[in-house]
């Protein structure tokens, strides 16, 4: 059987169209552009992901349910509590319009994690994490307007192509350590992932987030323990593991209380509040255990039960700063209870990932579950509509066990590994 040059072409670009969909989508789901594109224009772009993704998944239908079959159902649960709290939300408005953008969302994240392989999904982020990188320096040195931050907000910190400094600050500690993976890995263009790193910690720096700088450190210590695992199955390892997350944890949420802590991230010991500010959330919390406030429904100014947090502190939050919190408010202790299932069973995928790969990729997973992990300390990016962290998250929670054949090469080797017509 022959196949012809230009069908082997349309294939090829094909291919490459479908990834930079999914490159795209990564990169405005991280939160890319949302200070330069409209609130209609993202609105646009993510419901247009969403039928694209449905398309690809009915295309691809047999490995789309294959994938979840064999993946880790407590997120897709998790989500279903989530668009099921529109009945005992007092808002159902709001929370069905979030509602539906976590489905979409969550759609595309199925799609990525059953379309592509670990070692494909570990390219692909890396494209979106570079390319984000460049973007950011080039709107901090050439478009200020939009890369940095007002003089008097935040002292001029960087912000990139993000709305805020702690999320290109979170972003880049990620790129960075993704880039650190790739420039160990054996092959001629590691170079391109030192590029990375420095590149990411020159970001970090100028974003002037004490938080993204504490992630990086302590994952960049966590990465020869966490291969260790693959060599080693004793206590000493799984105690320094937990030895270091232990800091790790600390280190997020007190260096907001400690003033040598800010004299090293260059913070002002006095502005703290995220203390004062959990507990009255706990207190609101007595009033709807079991199932919360419903998915969007908590922090709504002066007009939800976030009213009351307004009226007793000193400032004007929009969220909890702490996504755990935010979770255990929205969705209660049911919902809180159906993450931490999720959250476990993704870490033992990611666990048995490393066990049973020797690429560098395979660090991957687990890295990726600690950097949300403790990011969730001081931010709330579990379970937002639209968000890269979640995307990651679903789709590490459908990875197999064992590498599988990466779709794009099985489908390239079906229609174009026959003698080519000349």
């Amino acid at each position: 059987m022959t196949v012809n040059p230009f069908l082997r072409s349309l294939l090829i670009l094909s291919i490459a169209l479908e990834q930079v969909f999914v490159v795209a989508i990564l990169i405005l789901s991280s939160g890319g552009f949302r200070i330069i594109l409209s609130s209609g224009i993202l609105k646009a772009c993510f419901y247009g992901s969403y039928a694209i993704s449905l398309l690809l998944i009915v295309v691809r239908w047999k490995r789309f349910l294959r994938g979840i079959l064999l993946g880790d159902k407590m997120p897709l649960i998790l989500v279903a509590i989530a668009l099921l709290s529109i009945l005992w939300s007092d808002v159902p408005n709001v929370t069905q319009l979030k509602g539906r953008e976590l489905l979409g969302i969550t759609l595309f994240a199925t799609y990525f994690g059953t379309r592509y392989t670990l070692k494909e999904q570990f390219r692909l982020v890396a494209w979106t994490l570079g390319i984000s990188a460049v973007l950011s320096l080039v709107c901090g040195v050439a478009l200020r307007k939009y890369g940095v931050h007002p003089e008097a907000l935040f002292d001029g910190a960087w912000r990139g192509i993000y709305l805020h400094k702690n999320i290109l600050g979170t972003m880049m500690a990620l790129s960075g350590v993704l880039f650190l993976l790739i420039a160990r890995s054996p092959g001629k263009y590691n170079w391109l992932g030192w590029i990375g790193v420095a590149l990411s910690f020159l970001l970090i720096i100028p974003a002037k987030s004490g938080g993204g700088r504490i992630v990086f450190f302590f994952l960049v210590v966590l990465i020869p323990l966490y291969k260790a695992l693959r060599f080693r199955y004793n206590l000493l390892i799984f105690f320094a593991i937990i030895f270091v997350l232990s800091g790790a944890v600390a280190s997020v949420l007190l260096f907001d209380n400690f003033g040598l802590i800010f004299e090293t991230l260059g913070k002002d010991a006095t502005l703290t509040g995220r203390v004062p500010l959990w507990n009255m959330m706990l207190k609101q919390l007595e009033f709807r255990p079991w199932l919360g406030y419903a998915y969007g429904g908590f922090w709504r100014g002066w007009e939800g039960p976030s009213a009351y947090i307004w009226r007793h502190s000193n400032w004007r939050p929009n969220y909890g700063h702490n996504g755990y919190m935010d979770l255990l408010l929205e969705l209660g202790w049911i919902g809180f209870s159906v993450f931490v299932l999720a959250f476990l069973m993704t870490i033992r995928r990611a666990f048995l990932c490393i066990r049973s790969t020797k690429s560098v990729e395979g660090l991957f997973p687990l890295l990726y579950l600690t950097h949300l992990g403790l990011g969730n300390l001081s931010e709330s990016r579990l379970l937002d509509p639209n968000s890269m962290f979640w995307v990651l998250f679903v789709s590490i929670s459908l990875l197999p066990a064992t590498e599988r054949t990466s779709p794009s090469q099985k489908n390239l080797d079906a229609n174009c590994s026959y003698k080519i017509e000349g």
